[in-house]
């Protein structure tokens, strides 16, 4: 069985300098209270115990500076964080800005995880989950595994505490610490948290996958009005669409097709457009279009269209009706 310091560590001071505190009133997780407070800082106290295979911690007091502290576990591992009162950061390796009523979860992969609480009032309730347990969550809720992916979650951030959340607490608030039950019920509830947050995180995939498809779009018109330029960078493009270059490239990811695959569809479809209505050369055409050289040209056009550009000029004249 863990103690608070082997889970929660200051990182500016030395653990040793935690002391006994008076119980904390108006707690969520009121069972945590049987073996008393601990202040781990001026100011403020926490209450921390392991059950089962949870480890449970209640934050809450009033701070005159900030106070980082490092969230300990072995191996990989999962944090839900629920910020009631306050303002903190959560550095995962990316930084998690929470504020008053929002929440979120995030991995840990053996490195360390920060929680820095914010100067004044903090009200904090964190959830840890590893070992055994946590393989059994990343098998049942895949959009938490994601999580654990080498990408993470790109552009994750805090989720608004709900109703929902927030009569899940009501209801830990009423368990009582029996050796027997506290597991069970605990074990219960924090499921349903993790249920809501996965669920959260689906349709926030949801989201991002309607929103890259419209950017998807509105890439391709930009470059249907501009792929006569001799070039068409990435960047131009994200610039003048207001996103990032690995926003814009996920976009034409989800299409099975890079940037400059699209440029030269686009261009090999004016391309036929030119071979079959006008009477441009097919040698103007590839220059007109930026093809290195006429074989350039006509092999990416015959791989398109399965026909070389002279042969489909030469058809269309041939099927054109006598006037």
């Amino acid at each position: 069985m863990s103690t608070i310091d082997q889970v929660l560590r200051p990182c500016l001071r030395d653990g040793s300098c935690y002391s006994l505190a008076p119980a904390i009133d108006n707690l969520y997780f009121r069972f945590l209270q049987v073996d008393g407070a601990t202040g781990i800082a001026p100011g403020l106290n926490a209450v921390y115990s392991e059950v089962g295979s949870l480890k449970c911690i209640e934050i809450k007091g009033n701070l005159a500076q900030q106070e980082p502290f490092e969230l300990m576990q072995k191996g990989t591992g999962f944090w839900l964080v629920f910020q009631y009162l306050g303002k903190s950061i959560l550095n995962d390796g990316r930084l998690h800005y929470l504020e008053s009523a929002t929440y979120l979860g995030v991995a840990s992969h053996g490195n360390s995880t920060i929680l820095q609480l914010d100067r004044g009032k903090n009200w904090l309730l964190v959830i840890g989950i590893d070992g055994s347990s946590l393989s059994d969550l990343r098998e049942e809720y895949i959009n938490i595994a994601q999580l654990f992916s080498k990408e993470g979650w790109p552009g994750l951030t805090p989720r608004l505490i709900g109703y929902k959340q927030k009569r899940i607490f009501d209801k830990i608030q009423q368990i009582q610490g029996n050796v027997y039950s506290l597991p069970i019920a605990i074990a219960y509830y924090v499921n349903q948290l993790i249920f809501l947050f996965d669920q959260e995180l689906g349709a926030l995939e949801n989201n991002a996958a309607h929103q890259e498809v419209a950017l998807y779009y509105r890439a391709l018109n930009y470059i249907k009005g501009h792929f006569l330029e001799p070039k068409i960078p990435r960047k131009e493009i994200a610039d003048k669409l207001c996103v990032h270059e690995r926003t814009l490239t996920r976009a034409f990811e989800q299409k099975k097709v890079t940037i400059s695959e699209m440029i030269q569809l686009v261009r090999l479809d004016k391309a036929r457009e030119w071979v079959r209505h006008t009477d441009k050369s097919i040698d103007d055409i590839a220059r007109c279009l930026h093809f290195e050289d006429l074989d350039r040209f006509d092999e990416a056009y015959h791989m398109l269209y399965k026909v070389y550009p002279g042969d489909d000029r030469i058809k269309q004249l041939k099927d054109k009706p006598d006037e």
